[in-house]
């Protein structure tokens, strides 16, 4: 979507969007020099008669806050957000583009000799998922922020909404009933999601906070947010996803606070 979304705003104007996929094979060569495993992948083309992108912008394309839009126009997210799920996922992204031509993103996605793995796990049913809780979410997409803060209020949940941390900080400070979890994103304007929770630790705020990213590793250390730890939600996800971690912090506090 990113990808697409790039495209057209290539191409004020008008033109065409082309978006292709085939199997593609990456040899031992290549694997060496992309430091990536060798073998069978599926590659996604995504290719636009757009204005293109200058040697020196595509040399800053992948990152985050980088941006050739206007003010109000771009985030410089979209194509961070893309490098972050490619290499998630283990994958290779290329960029060839050029000025008044056009771009073209390839993506490797390896492939797997694995079947299916059917789980066995109950899944459970939405009313199971229900709280009453006090939660405040904090994203600066504003679609995606409206869409899970839209989910968590129909599922009882009361909601405060925030564009950044600064407007979160802003509740943290003066709303006057509890707060019993903060949903952030780690990398935002203004204020990310590390920045804060140690400040409102420093108010001892003590309520947990549940992570949201779709960032590579590094850009994860680099905000001081470790993916392995208890709470940390990886982009993108489902809303049943997402309600289902709600649902299990809190229970895994009740647990905690009875052994107490």
């Amino acid at each position: 979507m990113n990808l697409v979304v790039n495209s057209r705003d290539a191409m004020p104007k008008g033109g065409k969007i082309k978006i292709k996929t085939e199997n593609s094979l990456i040899n031992e060569e290549v694997a060496q020099k992309t430091n990536t495993k060798p073998g069978p992948y599926t590659l996604l083309q995504v290719i636009d008669s757009g204005s293109g992108m200058s040697e020196e912008t595509q040399k800053h394309m992948f990152d985050p806050f980088f941006t050739t839009k206007g003010i109000g126009k771009g985030t410089g997210l979209g194509l961070s957000t893309v490098y972050g799920i490619v290499k998630q996922n283990k994958g290779l992204i290329f960029a060839e583009s050029k000025l008044n031509v056009g771009t073209t993103f390839k993506i490797y996605f390896p492939q797997s000799d694995d079947g299916v793995q059917v789980s066995t796990l109950a899944i459970p049913q939405m009313k199971d998922l229900r709280g009453t809780e006090t939660i405040l979410v904090a994203e600066d997409e504003t679609e995606l922020r409206e869409l899970v803060c839209e989910t968590l209020k129909n599922s009882g949940y009361t909601i405060l909404e925030a564009r950044d941390g600064v407007e979160a900080l802003t509740h943290i400070t003066s709303y006057q009933k509890p707060i019993h979890l903060v949903i952030t994103d780690v990398v935002m304007p203004n204020m990310g999601g590390r920045e804060l929770s140690e400040k409102a630790k420093g108010l001892n705020f003590n309520s947990k906070f549940l992570f949201l990213s779709g960032y590579t590793e590094d850009v994860l250390l680099q905000q001081g947010i470790n993916s392995g730890q208890s709470y940390f939600l990886e982009k993108p996800y489902t809303m049943k996803v997402l309600l289902t971690r709600v649902r299990s912090i809190f229970e895994q506090e009740k647990k905690s606070d009875q052994r107490k």
